[in-house]
C-alpha cells in the first residue's frame, strides 16, 4: 500500500532523501499525484498512470516555487483528462501546463475551461508543425 498523506508544501520540504532509488509519497486528495524524492535529492510530482496499459509515472512538474500544491492538483487532473481523452502523455502534460499559464497569467487571466480550450488547440496547432508563437495566436483567435 503507497504512503497517502495530503500534501502540503512543508511535508513535501521535509521528505526524507532515500539512500538509494527513490522514494514516492502520494496525495490524499489526487490519487493518482505523488512527490518522487530521488537518491539525490531531487524532487517533483508524478502522475501515476496506465498509458497503452502499461503503468508509468509521468512527470507533471518540478517541485518549485512556480506552483502551489493546489496548482499541481489541477494541473494533473487536467493531465489526467487529457490522456483519457487518447492524448500522448506528452501532449496531456504541455496542454494541462499551457492551460495553467493562460488561467494564472494576468495577462491573459482566462477562466479555467477557456485557458484548456485554447491550450488544446495550440498543442494541435504544434503538433502541425506551428511555432508556439503563431499556434498561440491562432488558437487565440479560434477561440
Amino acid at each position: 500500500m503507497p504512503d497517502r498523506t495530503k500534501l502540503t508544501r512543508a511535508k513535501i520540504a521535509s521528505l526524507a532523501t532515500p539512500k538509494r532509488g527513490d522514494r514516492i509519497l502520494y496525495d490524499s486528495e489526487v490519487r493518482k499525484l505523488g512527490v518522487r524524492v530521488t537518491a539525490r535529492g531531487h524532487k517533483s510530482y508524478v502522475l501515476y498512470r496506465r498509458v497503452g496499459g502499461k503503468p508509468r509515472r509521468l512527470l507533471v512538474a518540478e517541485v518549485s516555487e512556480n506552483f502551489t500544491v493546489d496548482e499541481v492538483r489541477a494541473v494533473t487532473r487536467w493531465m489526467s483528462d487529457g490522456i483519457d481523452a487518447g492524448e500522448p502523455p506528452a501532449d496531456a502534460r504541455r496542454a494541462a501546463l499551457l492551460a495553467h499559464e493562460l488561467h494564472k497569467s494576468p495577462a491573459h487571466a482566462m477562466p479555467e475551461d477557456v485557458a484548456r480550450r485554447v491550450a488544446g488547440l495550440v498543442v494541435e496547432a504544434e503538433r502541425d508543425g506551428l511555432s508556439e508563437a503563431d499556434a498561440r495566436a491562432q488558437a487565440l483567435r479560434i477561440n
